[in-house]
């Protein structure tokens, strides 16, 4: 898989011409080059994706925080595009109050764990679902200027949140702990009658 794979899907969808790559002369790749990173961090913004989802330990950086409640700021890695969880034992027991601010994070404790969603620009590490989303959103994003459509250009729009209403669902649930609160609800439900 390659970036103009997922152009050419776009553009495949819009009854433009395909591409071999961003740096060919015409509209449809002049298009893909101004949007494709856009509409890949939106993708990636708009859903928890596990394979894009990184974790890190914060350290709190030198200087007083002007302003604020919070007495202590962060620097979030390089590459984090969403916060996801804060935590201060690095696990789910622990509720902290932040706030983000540029490209920090701003709190009251000393050591912070994050789990967070970063830039990920490899498309083989793309599941199927992110790449249809992509696709979508980028295809949504070069629509009127492609077709003069804002009638195609709703549609997409509404596909996109459709798509992520799925994938949200679909990815999110890829984790021990929602099975094992499942799992626990139904094992409690059907006690009483013996079905345990």
């Amino acid at each position: 898989m390659k970036d103009t794979d997922i152009c050419n899907i776009a553009l495949g969808w819009l009854g433009g011409n395909l591409i071999m790559s961003m740096d060919d002369d015409t509209t449809e790749a002049d298009l893909c080059q101004a949007n494709y990173e856009t509409s890949i961090k939106a993708t990636l913004e708009a859903v928890d994706w596990t394979f894009a989802r990184g974790r890190a330990r914060l350290v709190p950086l030198v200087g007083e925080v002007i302003g604020t409640d919070y007495s202590t700021r962060f620097a979030l890695p390089p590459n984090c595009l969403v916060v996801r969880f804060v935590s201060v034992t690095g696990t789910y027991r622990d509720t902290v109050t932040w706030e983000k601010e540029r490209h920090e994070l701003l709190a009251n404790d000393k050591v912070l764990f994050i789990k967070y969603t970063e830039y990920a620009t490899d498309p083989n590490k793309y599941t199927s679902k992110f790449i249809h989303l992509a696709a979508s959103q980028l295809a949504a994003d070069i629509c009127v200027p492609l077709t003069a459509s804002k009638t195609q250009e709703k549609m997409l729009r509404g596909k996109v949140e459709m798509l992520i209403d799925q994938a949200g669902g679909s990815d999110g649930v890829q984790s021990l702990p929602q099975k094992v609160t499942a799992n626990t609800m139904q094992k409690a439900r059907f006690r009483h009658i013996g079905g345990y």
